[in-house]
């Protein structure tokens, strides 16, 4: 009996004493994670708004690059010719424009500056595309969605920006960018990731 009654408080001191143990070191486990998971859900945060702002700044240069041309350069007032001798020296000195075309006030794109190809002539109807309506209807910058090109495979994307005429503040065309997106892939790679960390950039849902 006295054995007995022995062993039980044993048993009891020795729960006593390691419970305590288990339950301290269960919650300093679980302080450990959530310090862990708070720590890499503030770097997810802070690299997310780096790239964002990377991305943003680039796109409102290129953008800058464009109203300055339309509105400061005047592309409204100016002849074909002019107008032509323009773009295609924004297309020269800024390699981040894969193309320049520009459409007349019924969607008519009069001419292409590439940088693939000749600057010529189209003539091509482009009066039912989004690049045309948006810009025309709401006289603001369209963005377009990301595409992927057949021949690189690097992004790029579609600016347009309407032709206004100051003076009767009429649709006077819209200019049309292709705008090369190559940007983002240095931007991602300029990123100092642990292996097993990855980072993608994806278009709005």
């Amino acid at each position: 009996m006295i054995r007995g009654i022995r062993s039980r408080l044993t048993i009891i001191f020795i729960s006593l004493a390691v419970l305590p143990l288990v339950g301290l070191s269960f919650f300093m486990g679980w302080q450990s994670f959530v310090t862990e998971r708070n720590h890499a859900s503030d770097k997810v945060k802070e690299t997310a708004r780096w790239v964002g702002t990377e991305v943003s700044s680039y796109i409102k240069v290129i953008v800058t690059h464009i109203q300055v041309i339309v509105h400061v350069r005047g592309l409204a007032d100016i002849s074909p010719r002019e107008r032509k001798d323009i773009l295609e020296e924004l297309l020269a000195f800024h390699q981040e424009f894969e193309s320049l075309s520009y459409l007349d006030e019924k969607g008519l794109e009069i001419f292409t500056a590439s940088r693939t190809e000749l600057t010529k002539e189209t003539y091509v109807d482009r009066a039912g595309s989004d690049e045309f309506l948006l810009p025309a209807s709401t006289r603001k910058t369209y963005y377009g969605p990301v595409a992927f090109s057949d021949q690189t495979g690097e992004p790029f994307m579609d600016l347009a920006e309407p032709v206004v005429d100051p003076r009767s503040n009429t649709l006077s065309g819209v200019l049309v960018a292709r705008v090369r997106l190559k940007k983002m892939w240095d931007i991602i790679a300029a990123l100092d990731l642990k292996p097993g960390e990855d980072v993608y950039i994806i278009d709005s849902l």
